[in-house]
């Protein structure tokens, strides 16, 4: 059984066959922008990259870094990959559908 209340950003889910009780939080798009910028930042200075060595390596410019981790809203969806990409940090989307969704790609295909 899944509940979800949106207004607060949580699901809450029993899992019969474990008979547990696990509340799974998950990000809208607010909460993934502040958590972004910050691991961002955070990758970028565990490689011990300046802004320009990061920019250069993402084949972008040190104002987009720096923007980025100041938590600027509008950056380009492919710049964010290419930054994301150049520091090792992969995306993975879940949903329930997820699995559903894979299928009918490969059915498809």
């Amino acid at each position: 059984m899944i509940i979800a209340a949106k207004s607060v950003n949580i699901i809450y889910y029993y899992e019969i066959n474990l008979d547990i009780f696990t509340i799974i939080t998950y990000s809208t798009a607010m909460i993934v922008k502040y958590d972004l910028h910050k691991m961002i930042l955070f990758h970028r200075k565990q490689a011990k990259l300046s802004r320009n060595e990061l920019a250069e390596l993402a084949g972008t410019g040190k104002t987009v870094i720096y923007d980025l981790e100041k938590g600027k809203q509008t950056v380009k969806w492919s710049t964010i990959i290419s930054i994301l990409d150049a520091l090792n940090i992969d995306i993975k989307f879940q949903s329930p559908l997820m699995e559903e969704y894979e299928k009918s790609i490969s059915q498809n295909s």
